[in-house]
């Protein structure tokens, strides 16, 4: 249901202290805001809140009830050393409505502070709105500097000029043209949590249909090709001609046929199973924390996804979800019962499953192995002695037939990485227990998120390395 979900447009803002005609600025900032939620809606918002223009675009979101995050250079004790009483006063009224609010940290200087919350602010945009003169920053950390950085990633950019309230739009061909407020409008009635609940179970269902068959499928090839090889091979042992030769090859060539109609079919379900169960992974570590506080939230295990349109969809649901958060008490007990159990459940069957599974097809590969070297064996024997028999043939053909089926075996032993990923769960199911002890312990709300993070990193490494190696053994069919 990723399509309940409204696919928001992130704006970023920042702009100059000092303001010559401040009306006139607020009015400009409120007019790109209505141009831009006409064509490219809905709205979020992602900016600074120093005093000025700051102020002013901090003002303009929150009267048109759009979602924003507030990303602040210093703690607030000692950001409102920046302000006047009057100025102070006007904005942090606006902090309580943010959906989350992020402090820059481990700076070495204020303007370093300042330039940093304008670098987060470009990064976590889709489009920067900048009230700008156009003149080189004044000092480190000013806005010409947060334009440039805008600019070196190539960002849409609606620069307000406040001398004479010219606009200038640079690169906004780059978002959809068409509006999307109207493709999906959340409905009150349903919990954003059932929403996202709803995905996660359409995605799972889809990778428990598509996997199973992307495993079956691969079977099937190596069989046919087992197939058409031991065909080929008892037309030259038996030294077939005739009828009998042309029909040996016209089945060799069917089963060939087949084999590379499946494999391109594989191709297929073996994308839809990744595709389908890396979504619905994400989906499970959103539900995972849905009942946690949303400030100070860390999201630390989906850094090299924040830009995808799915991750932040997710992300956007959960900080509108305020009303989910639970008491640290009931967060931290949800998550141990309903994350951490689940997945210490899961990899002990993976381990016991990989690694049944690794052995029984080392088995198979060294009981082929052995046979042939007996097959093998049995025709040289029989041709010392000039029996050049059916068993002769039999023996030579099974002979030349059991040496393929071990490379066959290793194969899939290899496309599945059984063993490693058998030694893998173990390993994960003891940092799982461990994290279950950490988790347990957590008594501060900073506490239980950086638990939290590190736990739903480790489970996200596990996902990333099934999707890379599972891709590659698509590639290889």
């Amino acid at each position: 249901m990723v399509s309940d979900l409204p696919t928001w447009t992130t704006v970023g803002f920042t702009g100059h202290r000092e303001l010559k005609n401040p009306a006139e600025v607020a009015k400009a900032i409120g007019a790109a805001l209505d141009r831009l939620q006409e064509k490219h809606g809905p709205l979020a918002a992602v900016s600074s809140a120093a005093s000025g223009a700051d102020t002013l675009f901090v003002e303009a979101v929150a009267g048109r009830g759009m979602p924003y995050f507030l990303i602040l250079p210093f703690t607030a004790e000692r950001f409102r050393q920046d302000f006047s009483p009057d100025e102070w006063e006007r904005v942090a009224k606006h902090f309580d409505g943010a959906a989350n609010i992020e402090v820059v940290h481990d700076v070495e200087s204020a303007n370093e502070a300042y330039l940093d919350a304008g670098v987060l602010t470009v990064d976590r945009a889709d489009l920067l709105i900048a009230v700008w003169n156009g003149e080189r920053a004044a000092g480190k950390g000013g806005t010409a500097d947060v334009v440039g950085y805008a600019r070196h990633f190539d960002k849409p950019i609606v620069w307000i000029n406040p001398a004479d309230g010219g606009v200038r739009e640079e690169r906004l061909a780059r978002l959809p043209l068409e509006s999307r407020s109207s493709a999906a409008k959340l409905d009150p009635a349903v919990p954003l949590r059932e929403l996202v609940q709803r995905k996660f179970e359409e995605c799972d269902a889809a990778a428990e249909q598509h996997g199973p068959t992307a495993r079956q499928l691969i079977l099937y090839i190596i069989r046919l090709h087992l197939a058409a090889t031991a065909v080929g091979l008892a037309g030259l042992v038996f030294h077939w001609h005739g009828l009998a030769n042309y029909s040996a090859s016209g089945i060799k060539l069917l089963l060939l046929f087949v084999a590379l109609w499946l494999s391109l079919r594989h191709r297929y379900r073996h994308h839809e199973w990744i595709s389908a169960r890396a979504a619905a992974e994400v989906c499970r570590s959103f539900l995972a924390v849905w009942a946690m506080r949303r400030r100070g939230a860390r999201f630390s295990w989906l850094v090299t996804e924040q830009d995808d349109p799915f991750v932040k969809r997710l992300r956007m649901a959960w900080y509108l979800d305020r009303d989910a958060e639970r008491t640290l008490d009931e967060a931290r007990r949800q998550y141990v019962t309903e994350r951490i159990r689940h997945q210490q459940e899961y990899f002990r069957e993976k381990y016991d499953a990989s690694g049944r599974r690794a052995e029984f097809l080392k088995s198979v590969a060294t009981c082929a192995t052995v046979a042939a070297l007996v097959c093998g064996a049995v025709a040289m024997w029989l041709a010392w002695n000039n029996h050049l028999n059916w068993v002769y043939q039999l023996a030579k053909f099974f002979g030349l037939v059991f040496p393929l089926v071990p490379p066959a075996v290793l194969s899939i032993i290899v496309a599945h990485d059984l063993a490693r990923r058998a030694q893998r769960s173990v390993e994960t199911t003891r940092r799982l227990d461990a994290a279950e002890r950490h988790v347990s312990a957590a008594c501060t709300w900073p506490g239980l998120w950086r638990e939290v993070s590190a736990t739903e990193d480790l489970l996200s490494r596990e996902v990333a390395e099934w999707n890379a190696l599972m891709r590659f053994g698509a590639e290889s069919h």
